[in-house]
């Protein structure tokens, strides 16, 4: 067995594999698969239900999406003109009058040297933010701010290092930053404070009304301010953001404010949950 021929068949293989999947990932979301599987979109059903990395789930969604604003971009994966990876290093420049010269450019260049082009027209290509563990108790972050940011960030550490006394470095002052915001914006956060204060019970009023912000705390409390929806494998859907309370019984059935009535849903699946009760 000619070992050599078999390795670049296989390769050819996984090329093709990734613009058919391609092809399919964005006919599902035509169809609004993604929301009838239950996930919000296509890196949580790339990563949960295909097990893709979460590395390959950002290829596929950079380039599907910028698909929609310039097909001609993913009619080259499909069509075997371009590589999945380098469609992805050039979705921050492609548009709809240039994408045929860069489809071109990627073609004709390696990776690096076709990053470099595309950081001469968007320099902001060049950095890929990133969250790499690379210790047992060590993460390392790459972003990038603007100037104004980073001065700002300077006199942090410059008022960090004056009240303690010590040589602050950039790990102490996010550590020392992200303590004091979350302490005051944290719903969790908040929630632990207030649980401890003895208040007189409410009573909850038949209706419309607004919910009452030690309610709100009871329900963040207990849902850790994170949707609670379950996916269809199980396990809980991540959601921090974008989140809603959803009644359980819906008020105009009767239901009440309180917390025992009361969910955590991310907008995704707060609107699922309306749609679904609107069609039975």
């Amino acid at each position: 067995m000619d070992l050599n021929q078999l390795a670049k068949q296989l390769a050819k293989d996984i090329i093709s594999k990734e613009a058919e999947l391609l092809s399919v990932l964005i006919q599902m979301h035509k169809e609004n698969w993604f929301r009838r599987l239950g996930y919000p979109g296509i890196f949580d059903y790339v990563t949960k239900e295909l097990k893709l990395s979460e590395a390959q789930a950002f290829y596929y969604k950079k380039v599907m999406e910028k698909s929609f604003e310039v097909p001609r971009l993913s009619e080259a994966v499909i069509n075997g003109e371009l590589s999945l990876s380098k469609a992805r290093r050039i979705v921050p420049v492609v548009t709809l009058s240039n994408c045929d010269t860069w489809i071109k450019t990627a073609n004709t260049l390696k990776q690096r040297p076709l990053e470099s082009e595309v950081a001469k027209v968007n320099p902001q290509a060049r950095i890929k933010e990133s969250v790499k563990q690379v210790g047992p108790e060590l993460v390392q972050m790459t972003i990038s701010v603007t100037p104004e940011v980073a001065a700002q960030l300077k006199r942090v550490q410059d008022l960090e290092a004056q009240r303690t006394k010590e040589d602050v470095k950039w790990n102490k002052v996010m550590e020392t930053m992200t303590k004091e915001y979350l302490e005051k914006h944290d719903p969790v956060k908040r929630a632990e404070r207030l649980s401890s204060r003895k208040l007189i019970p409410l009573l909850p009023k038949p209706g419309r009304h607004a919910i009452a912000a030690r309610t709100k705390h009871a329900v963040h409390l207990r849902d850790g301010a994170q949707c609670t929806e379950k996916l269809t494998d199980g396990t809980r859907c991540e959601e921090r953001r974008w989140l809603e309370l959803d009644h359980i019984l819906p008020v105009h059935q009767g239901g009440l404010n309180t917390p025992e009535n009361l969910r955590t849903l991310c907008g995704f699946h707060h609107r699922g949950r309306h749609e679904r009760a609107h069609a039975s």
